[in-house]
């Protein structure tokens, strides 16, 4: 089984057996990338986010162990408490319940970790390491759920893919 360290809606880097690999699973909306969840809010009082990844972008099963977004625009970080998790889904890229989020998980939903953000100038790599996910694209979509508790934000606007 690979090991995979996701770079969120940029690339990602496989390490297995002591190699790195890299491929694109997605790309921010916008130049610059998205400023929410972590670099700024768009909605006032933001305590939920996810992300669909095609299960096509996927060779074969992987263990999922580390997630990270790279800093687009340069800015300050949000501050709150950022817990992940992960699961496969049958929801297509671009088709969310964005009413219901719960309505998106799948049966093996799991706590990926949780991070307390403190806010201030935004790293160029942000990581987030956490219980092993072992995902099997032939069982549907990648979901990334991120929930958020004290979501606070002063400061520059910064962007990550």
């Amino acid at each position: 089984m690979r090991k995979l360290t996701i770079v969120c809606a940029l690339a990602i880097l496989i390490l297995a057996t002591g190699a790195s690999y890299a491929g694109i699973i997605g790309l921010p909306s916008s130049p610059g990338g998205n400023a929410f969840p972590f670099g700024g809010s768009i909605t006032e009082n933001p305590t939920r986010y996810q992300q669909v990844y095609s299960g096509t972008a996927f060779s074969g099963p992987i263990s999922i162990g580390t997630i990270q977004f790279f800093r687009e625009l340069a800015g300050d970080l949000v501050s709150g408490t950022f817990t992940l998790g992960l699961s496969t889904t049958s929801v297509a890229v671009d088709a969310l319940d964005t009413v219901n989020f719960d309505n998106n998980l799948g049966p093996d939903s799991q706590f990926f970790g949780s991070q307390v953000l403190p806010g201030g100038p935004a790293p160029s790599v942000l990581s987030f390491t956490g219980a092993a996910f072992y995902y099997d694209p032939t069982l549907g979509n990648l979901l990334l759920d991120i929930q958020i508790s004290g979501f606070s934000h002063t400061g520059a606007p910064t962007g990550f893919a």
